[in-house]
């Protein structure tokens, strides 16, 4: 499934598949995203501020020009699989771009507040 410029605020998704979704210029808000796949979903000028990521399979995930601001990750598979491409990740205090071939696990552990 392909799906440009969509907006989601204060939202659910539990067992939701985004099993190779393609997801252009979205944006997430205080989202909590539980038990639900990710699986080689590529996602694309995509924003997620204060996200919940519970439980959540992220195998092959790609996202490309996308920020991630204060992110949670909490028994993330495959976190060190997921490919950030010219993306960021910033907590309460700093930023860090990511690129293809950085380790996320350690990024995101490394902005851990």
């Amino acid at each position: 499934p392909f799906s440009r410029s969509c907006d989601f605020t204060n939202c659910n998704f539990t067992e939701t598949t985004f099993l190779k979704s393609e997801l252009d210029n979205c944006n997430f808000k205080n989202c909590k995203i539980f038990q639900s796949d990710l699986t080689s979903a590529n996602l694309m000028e995509s924003n997620f501020t204060d996200c919940q990521f519970d439980i959540v399979d992220m195998a092959g995930a790609v996202f490309t020009q996308c920020e991630l601001i204060q992110p949670q990750f909490h028994k993330v598979r495959f976190l060190e699989s997921v490919t950030l491409s010219k993306s960021k990740i910033c907590n309460s205090k700093k930023c860090i771009e990511v690129n293809t071939f950085d380790n996320v696990s350690k990024i995101v552990d490394d902005l851990k507040d």
